[in-house]
């Protein structure tokens, strides 16, 4: 009852929304609320919500983070980024994390930002994704990166993060 009522509120709130930044399985519970996802969804599952996701709600962009947990301190991060139009699947980058605190916030930062400066879809979603993995080696849930850092990672060839 209780998961009902917070997916009628999440779709009334969803008609005001321009970019959906979700996860695995908050993204498929707004899609198909009878049922909870339990497992990850794959890539071409995201892909599938995306897509009845701007039907349902028109959203301009929706976004994701792909996160592999190699062990509690090794990671693999990625994200995928859909226009309505395009998937756009960023690079995947290796961290060891120092600090977790604050990564979702830095991807959503790093979107925005890439969104709002007139990045394209792709160098956007490269440059959140870039932002959220510099923030996975930083202590506390600031992001003290700088422009500079997050481009030149985002336009490197390697995807190793060394701090």
């Amino acid at each position: 009852m209780v998961a009902r009522k917070a997916t009628s509120i999440i779709k009334n709130l969803c008609q005001y929304v321009d970019v959906c930044i979700g996860v695995d399985p908050t993204l498929g519970v707004i899609t198909t609320p009878d049922k909870m996802q339990e497992d990850r969804i794959t890539k071409e599952g995201f892909k599938d919500i995306f897509k009845q996701l701007k039907e349902l709600y028109g959203f301009k962009f929706i976004a994701t983070s792909l996160r592999e947990n190699h062990t509690a301190s090794e990671n693999s991060c990625a994200a995928m980024v859909y226009d309505g139009t395009e998937f756009y699947e960023t690079k995947k980058y290796d961290v060891r994390i120092v600090d977790r605190v604050g990564t979702g916030d830095a991807f959503a930062a790093g979107l925005i930002y890439g969104l709002a400066t007139g990045m394209s879809t792709k160098d956007t979603a490269e440059f959140a994704v870039a932002n959220s993995v510099i923030k996975h080696t930083i202590h506390g849930d600031f992001n003290q990166a700088t422009l500079s850092e997050v481009m030149d990672l985002m336009k490197g060839e390697n995807t190793r993060v060394k701090r």
